[in-house]
């Protein structure tokens, strides 16, 4: 379920806490000033990263890089918890946790986990 924020005109997700809702919006506006300053300095590539964490900001407001929930294992590759890991962005826990189950090195755990198709 979406709420509209009416302060800065957008919808965000109910599951995120009035504080963590708070806190993305501040940290919205202090990238767009960011941005502002690099661009105005003639840092383009590092204004295209900031814009780049200003569109991952963007997403988690608008519900669209956060899972609020365990997902099913579709793929058989994966546990349970490894999946929640991947579909939540928290690729580096789910290689340890490939890695612990299964043995493999390092480049192999993280390949699998960046092959995992939700």
């Amino acid at each position: 379920m979406l709420i509209m924020d009416t302060e800065n005109n957008v919808e965000i997700p109910a599951i995120l806490a009035p504080d963590a809702r708070s806190s993305l919006n501040t940290a919205k506006t202090f990238l767009k000033q960011a941005v502002e300053a690099l661009l105005s300095s003639s840092k383009y590539g590092a204004a295209k990263t900031v814009i780049d964490i200003l569109g991952s900001v963007d997403n988690i407001l608008h519900d669209k890089a956060v899972q609020t929930g365990p997902v099913s294992v579709s793929d058989t590759r994966f546990t349970q918890d490894e999946v929640n890991m991947i579909v939540s962005g928290r690729k580096i826990e789910a290689i340890k946790m490939v890695r612990q189950r299964t043995g493999y090195g390092l480049k192999e755990a993280k390949d699998l986990v960046e092959s995992y198709k939700a």
